[in-house]
Formats: structure tokens, C-alpha cells, sequence
């Protein structure tokens, strides 16, 4: 069986290294993106675009590879940010050749003096475009891989609107092509700039400005919030319920009833590339939300002003749920969350309501689905006399479940 060659073309699809052009020279099929293709347009094998689904294109590579020699190009790396990734993980290196060359993120340290061990990159292909926000407030210089979607004006735009004016920009056009452009320019220039594609973006933030957000951490005190009245879970609550989602980069949060947001920006830090929803009815709550999204700088918080449990409709399925409260309407927002967590997704529900806790407990047995029950009762000193006393506040009920194994989405 012939084995499927995975080439990186570099910078410079032109000069191949003598690997990657005998590899080429013996294809049957050429695999690559519209532009690559463009490039080898005089190549007499057949030609295949790289588009989604990547699965059906996989399955038609190795149906192919049995009796005709594949190649597959990669511009850069093709095991960075690129093809060879998903090839892999599909058919194993045992069925694949990879021929690596320079990435373009190398190509881009180059020209600006970035350390390429020491920058970190985000990929707007795979990150979403809130996630990459929250990312840059945690260095002081990336790469960033653009995508047509989220080109530099786009990427502009959002770090404008966000603040992030402490960062030089430069954006490197058609590296190694002879229209190659290399242009420094401020967050708000870019933000109105046209560049052509392909293009990759340096940021370099000025360390003398001041950060424009301040750190996050677990427990903040009320007061470092934008909230209604008294309507904010309380810290020890927050640390409880925060703890018992057990979030990770990546995933997907649901903040149900989020009043502030305080559980959302403090999940912010834990779920890093992910993206947290942030639901809440009432617009002025979903305005001090929004405040506190800037304040903190947590760019993967999203607001979305809904009702419950109709405003879910629209939202991606989560990883995690945190339901605080809920009234009257908890059966119903409950049912409908349960049914969008995957097996292993966690739920968390805090309540003061006895109501809510019976509903909530009976809910979760009716359906097979084991829970924790924690009361968590906090007393707070305060001046009296000339001394301390401990003045006690509302016990709240903690309500955590762990889906099963059986349950599948849209089960129940």
C-alpha cells in the first residue's frame, strides 16, 4: 500500500526541498487548498480541494491511497495549525510520510525578532472570536493566524472596542512572495486597514502603558463587581459552585440566571480558549455583565440577554451548566439544560428557595441522575462593642450532578 504523503510547502511552494518535489513529482492525487492548487495548476495528476467536511475528504483520501499515490500539501508546517493534524489522529503516523519544512509562525518571528520558543500563537481558525480577546490579555506579544472570516481589520475592530491599545501591530502579507508587505500600525489603524491574503499578524504590547483590566481571582468580594442591589452570589458560594464544575480550557459554560456575571468572569481564567454564555433576562443586569466583562478583561464571557428556558435555543451545547436560582420556572429551565449536556457534563444549581431545592432533587432523581447535595452556611464577623460577633447569612444549598455514562443528548 502506498504510503500518503504529507508535505510542507514552507513559504515558498516554488522551492521545494528535494523531498517535497520528487514526492510531488510521483503524486497521482494532489491534495490542497484553492490557492496551493492554483500554484501546481500544471502538475498533470488529478487535483482534490481541502474544504469541509474534512472527515468525508479523509475517508476519500484513504479509500484513494490503496492504489494510487496521494500527496497531500500543507502550506508552512502541515503538523502546525494544519492538515496533518486531523490525518493523523484519523489514520495514524503508520499510514502517513510527513515531510516538514518552516512554519509561517517561524517565518513571522523572523521578520519582527519574536522569540519563536516564547510567543504564544492563536489561531482564529480555532479559536472563537471572543476566546483569542481573552488570550492577548494574558501576554504581551502573539502571533495571530488570521482567517478570511477574521482578517486584520476584523481582529482590529474587536481589540479596539476591547481597550487593547497598549499593542503594536504588524501585519505581514504574502510572506515570501514578491508582493511580500511588512507594515507596523496601531490597534485603531489596523482596525481600518485592507490587507491581502494570506496574512499573519505579530502583536507587541508596550509594557510601560498600563494593563486596562484588572486580574482575575476566586472569591472576589461583591464590591469589585457591577451588580443590582445585593443581587450577586456571594463569594464563598462562588468558590463552592466553582470548584464543583470542574471547568478546563476549552470547554463550553452556561451561566443560567447570571444576575452580574461574578461566576462567569471568575470562570473565565479556568476556561481560557472556551467560551462562556452569560444568560440573563433583565437588560440593566445584562449591562453591568458587559461592564464587568471590560473591567476584567474577560473577553470569552459572552452576555446574552434571553428569557429561560427559550433563550437556549440559540446557544452552542455546553460542557457545563451553572443554574443560579431559577424560581418557578427551574423545572423547566433544568429539563431543557440537562437535555444539552453530553454524558460527563456537570450541572451545578445554587438555591435559598426549598422550593427550588425539591424541585430540582426530584427532577434529577425521576430521570436516573445521581447528585451531591451540599448546605453551605457562612457567618461573617462584624463590629460589636468594640469587639467581633459573626452575623449569619442565608444558607444556600449547592445541588452538583455528574451525567451518566447512558444519557445522551436530547434523551429526556
Amino acid at each position: 500500500m502506498p504510503d500518503i504523503i504529507v508535505a510542507g510547502t514552507g513559504i515558498h511552494p516554488g522551492q521545494l526541498p528535494p523531498p517535497h518535489a520528487a514526492a510531488v513529482q510521483r503524486a497521482d492525487i494532489l491534495v490542497a487548498g484553492a490557492g496551493l492548487l492554483d500554484h501546481f495548476s500544471h502538475h498533470p495528476a488529478e487535483k482534490w480541494e481541502i474544504r469541509a467536511p474534512l472527515d468525508t475528504l479523509i475517508r476519500q483520501i484513504d479509500q484513494a491511497s490503496h492504489t494510487r499515490q496521494v500527496v497531500v500539501l500543507a502550506s508552512g508546517n502541515p503538523l502546525f495549525h494544519g492538515i496533518g493534524t486531523p490525518l493523523v489522529s484519523a489514520l495514524g503516523i503508520h499510514r502517513l510520510q510527513i515531510l516538514a519544512n518552516t512554519s509561517v509562525v517561524s517565518e513571522a518571528c523572523a521578520r519582527t525578532g519574536l522569540p519563536v520558543d516564547r510567543t504564544p500563537v492563536i489561531s482564529l481558525h480555532h479559536t472563537g472570536p471572543s476566546g483569542f480577546l481573552y488570550l492577548l490579555t494574558t501576554t504581551d506579544a502573539a502571533i495571530l493566524l488570521t482567517s478570511p472570516r477574521h482578517d486584520p481589520a476584523w481582529i482590529g475592530g474587536q481589540m479596539r472596542d476591547a481597550g487593547m491599545h497598549r499593542f503594536r501591530c504588524c501585519v505581514m502579507e504574502q510572506l515570501g512572495h514578491t508582493a511580500e508587505q511588512i507594515r507596523w500600525m496601531t490597534v485603531a489603524e489596523m482596525a481600518d486597514t485592507q490587507a491581502a491574503s494570506p496574512n499573519i499578524i505579530a502583536l507587541v504590547a508596550d509594557t510601560e502603558t498600563p494593563v486596562p483590566w484588572q486580574p482575575i481571582s476566586m472569591g472576589m468580594p461583591p464590591n469589585a463587581f457591577f451588580h443590582e442591589n445585593s443581587l450577586i452570589t456571594k463569594p464563598e458560594v462562588r468558590v463552592t459552585a466553582l470548584a464543583r464544575l470542574h471547568l478546563s480550557a476549552g470547554q463550553t459554560l452556561w451561566d443560567l440566571g447570571a444576575g452580574s456575571g461574578s461566576i462567569s468572569i471568575e470562570a473565565a481564567p479556568f476556561i481560557k480558549k472556551g467560551q462562556i454564555f452569560a444568560v440573563e433576562k433583565n437588560a440593566h443586569r445584562i449591562e453591568n455583565i458587559r461592564r464587568n466583562i471590560k473591567k476584567f478583561g474577560a473577553f470569552n464571557v459572552m452576555p446574552v440577554h434571553a428569557t429561560l428556558p427559550e433563550g437556549l435555543a440559540e446557544l452552542p451545547d455546553p460542557d457545563r451548566i451553572f443554574i443560579g436560582g431559577g424560581g418557578k420556572q427551574l423545572p423547566d429551565i433544568l429539563l431543557s439544560a440537562i437535555n444539552r449536556l453530553p454524558a460527563g457534563g456537570v450541572l451545578v444549581i445554587t438555591t435559598v428557595r426549598m422550593e427550588s431545592l425539591f424541585a430540582a432533587k426530584h427532577l434529577l432523581h425521576h430521570h436516573g441522575i445521581p447528585f451531591e447535595l451540599v448546605q453551605l452556611q457562612v457567618s461573617a464577623a462584624r463590629p460589636l462593642c468594640g469587639d467581633l460577633h459573626f452575623h449569619a447569612q442565608n444558607p444556600v444549598w449547592i445541588l452538583s450532578a455528574v451525567l451518566p455514562s447512558s444519557h445522551t443528548r436530547g434523551s429526556l
